[in-house]
């Protein structure tokens, strides 16, 4: 029956890839600028990665609508359409919102400079007071981390009121600025000027931590050095006093306890500590790096404004310093004086908060806003791919040569990504010569060509989105197969979401880290144009691809080649440099998505065809990419690069070569040989070559199954 039907494959071969394109270059002018665009209207960092993981969420929404509705309403193309062409238009409408969101400017002048201070009483963190009367107040008690390092004496005659330090810009770098703090200090000779500038780590080498708990003997430990000798060694004493004091009470040692006629330089600053039941001290001697400490900031015990320049912040630990008698013999009241370095930009940094900064609009409104209306906004695009994909199936339907052309349609969308990606960010950024670049130009050529492609996808009634009628009527898969196939649509779900993870840590903050390298609004562009150019060959002859390859072949190729984009951009300075590794995006996306839509065409019984892409779309362009945004977030924050994704990239590098061959192994050494076709006739099995052979009769197609059987005596051509 099927063989008598005379098939004709598309009524108007152009108006198809026409509308394909106008959605593909639609997208491509408007999702590469979006990270910029949040940046640009005032969200910090933290909150841009906070919509970019919800809004992929919230955009499940649109397949799972859309899916059973033109499933149910199938056997119409009509329906199809009028969907495709409300899903663009209020994409359209949506994204051109973001435009209204009110802006907030962040001035930040400059950082307030801090120091921190320890003496016999206790320990606390002094912050220059901004141009705001009060100091910053905490919503609760501050926990973090504090790098401490260049720890000295200050003996000024008004230790408790510091001098105010000159401004500090916050374009310069201070991380080797040897100038002290303050106006009269005696430091350890060597301190100012020979600090490694590495980073402590707690409890890590800073000169020796000494140890004071319950059975103290008066006897030294196993570890004492002299001061003169030991510049990392641990000094160990013990004593029966478990109360927290001076820990020089009682003992005349003259490492622990310096003695009054002690020379300075022997005399290095202590900064001790009480952990559970005993005393932990650190001695800051000329070679030690740093401490990173973990503090508790309490409220500031001078909020208002007053004679004093510095806000005080105590530290809720208990925490005390010795000062050397032959200091404080002059009568000057003397304490031990750390710079912070790092204080507001540090992973973890307890005084990220309290920057001097003056806002301009309302942070919360524009947050909220922003956060719902590109939540809504992602729902159209999402649903409008389902229904593409659909209508791409369905347009390039097989024949009773087992193919179609979908790689034609989808290199003309191709097409578009190469043309206007470029032209969005050269019109935003080079043509208006301004800074920053106005984005109102890239929403609005991204309005026009979506409203060009709702006019094609309602006026081009010749577009072939209904099925045929031999697509009912030749036999197909029964719902039984549905549940035979059900783990492997869950496998391919879950290889889609993986894909979807990688593809978004790279691609979501990929502007952000060229921008970092200095590159412009047109460099992205042409990054994208430069990913898509070699893409439009391959996908011209995708199907000729998959046919040779195999599906998860061409899935673990994918993996392959994400090791080596994200290898190459780790590595990268320069942004023109990154235009060599964008061209794999063929074997990442490109091919992988063709062959995504491919495998849940035959995987799907038909009357559930968009379903099926509406899975590939919710496991890779949704779940996927808000797994991959949180991922890439989590990474890059607790990052210590100047580049914080480059953490990103090498990380991503790893993982990618560790699931590429987790999947090579269990595909090639398990699932493979289990899936192989049934034997026919006679015990013999069904050669895998017998549906596309080449012209010299050898070819035999990589893949191991769906190829033999039944199914394909009824026009139901399984890969």
């Amino acid at each position: 029956m099927f063989q008598s039907v005379n098939v004709k494959i598309n009524n108007n071969p152009l108006q198809w890839p026409r509308g394909l394109t106008r959605y593909s270059r639609s997208l491509g002018c408007l999702l590469p600028f979006l990270p910029l665009h949040m940046l640009h209207v005032g969200l910090t960092a933290y909150e841009a990665r906070v919509i970019s993981c919800v809004a992929p969420l919230v955009a499940i929404l649109g397949p799972l609508v859309v899916s059973p509705l033109a499933d149910r309403l199938g056997g119409s193309g009509r329906p199809i359409r009028a969907m495709l062409a409300l899903c663009m238009f209020l994409s359209a409408v949506f994204y051109c919102l973001l435009m209204s969101i009110p802006t907030v400017r962040r001035i930040q002048p400059r950082l307030p400079s801090v120091s921190f201070t320890c003496n016999p009483q206790g320990a606390s963190v002094l912050q220059e007071r901004c141009m705001e009367p009060q100091c910053h107040q905490w919503t609760q008690e501050m926990v973090g981390s504090l790098q401490l390092s260049k720890c000295r004496y200050d003996c000024s005659s008004s230790a408790s009121q510091p001098r105010t330090q000159p401004h500090q810009d916050e374009d310069k770098d201070y991380s080797n600025d040897t100038s002290p703090s303050f106006a009269t200090t005696m430091e350890t000779p060597g301190y100012s000027d020979s600090w490694d500038d590495t980073e402590g780590s707690a409890g890590g080498d800073v000169g020796g931590p000494i140890e004071v708990d319950d059975d103290y003997t008066n006897t030294r430990d196993q570890e004492i050095a002299s001061s003169g000798d030991d510049t990392g060694g641990g000094l160990k004493r013990r004593r029966r006093d478990t109360q927290l004091q001076d820990p020089c009470l009682n003992t005349s040692d003259p490492i622990l306890c310096p003695s009054d006629i002690a020379p300075p330089e022997t005399n290095p600053p202590h900064l001790c500590f009480k952990v559970s039941d005993h005393v932990m001290c650190n001695v800051f001697t000329a070679d030690t790096p740093g401490l990173t400490i973990n503090a508790s900031l309490s409220q500031t015990d001078n909020l208002e404004d007053g004679p004093e320049d510095w806000c005080r912040y105590p530290l809720s630990e208990d925490f005390q310093c010795h000062i050397p008698a032959n200091l404080v013999a002059a009568g000057n009241s003397c304490r031990v004086v750390c710079d912070i370095k790092d204080p507001y930009n540090a992973t973890r940094s307890v005084l990220a908060q309290s920057q001097c900064r003056q806002v301009e609009g309302d942070p919360d409104l524009t947050f909220w806003s922003y956060l719902l209306v590109r939540s809504v906004a992602d729902i159209f695009p999402t649903a409008a791919l389902t229904l593409v994909s659909t209508a791409t199936v369905i347009a390039t339907r097989e024949t009773s040569a087992g193919h179609g052309d979908i790689g034609h349609e989808l290199a003309w969308g191709c097409l578009g990504l190469v043309v206007f990606p470029p032209l969005a960010g050269f019109l935003a950024s080079e043509v208006t010569g301004q800074s920053p670049p106005v984005y109102y130009i890239v929403f609005s050529l991204f309005a026009v060509l979506m409203v060009l492609g709702t006019l094609v996808a309602v006026v081009a009634t010749g577009m072939p989105v209904s099925p045929p009628d031999w697509w009912w009527h030749a036999r197909g898969m029964p719902m039984t197969t549905l549940r035979r196939y059900g783990a492997e649509i869950g496998a391919v779900a879950l290889v889609l979401v993986l894909m979807g993870a990688f593809w978004s840590a790279l691609d979501s903050f990929l502007p952000w880290h060229l921008l970092e390298l200095k590159g412009s609004e047109l460099m992205i562009g042409v990054t994208l144009a430069v990913g898509a150019l070699p893409a439009i060959p391959f996908l011209w002859w995708s199907e000729k691809v998959v046919d040779y390859c195999g599906h998860s072949n061409l899935l673990i190729t994918a993996f392959t080649f994400y090791i080596i984009r994200y290898t190459g951009l780790s590595f990268i300075t320069d942004p023109w440099w990154t235009l060599v590794c964008e061209p794999f995006e063929v074997f990442t996306l490109s091919l992988m998505w063709v062959t995504a839509i491919l495998y849940m065409r035959h995987l799907v019984p038909r009357h559930l065809t968009t379903t099926g892409q509406g899975i590939a779309v919710i496991a890779h362009f949704c779940i996927g990419r808000s797994l991959g945004a949180l991922i890439g977030a989590v990474i890059s924050s607790y990052s210590t690069e100047k580049h914080s994704l480059v953490m990103v990239y090498r990380v991503g590098a790893v993982v990618a070569a560790i699931v590429a061959s987790v999947y090579f192994t269990v595909y090639h050494c398990c699932l493979k040989p289990r899936c192989l076709a049934p034997a026919g006739p006679g015990g013999m099995t069904p050669q895998t070559g017998a549906q596309g052979p080449t012209s010299n009769g050898t070819y035999t197609p990589l893949r191991v199954y769906h190829n033999g059987g039944r199914q394909q005596k009824g026009g139901q051509f399984r890969y």
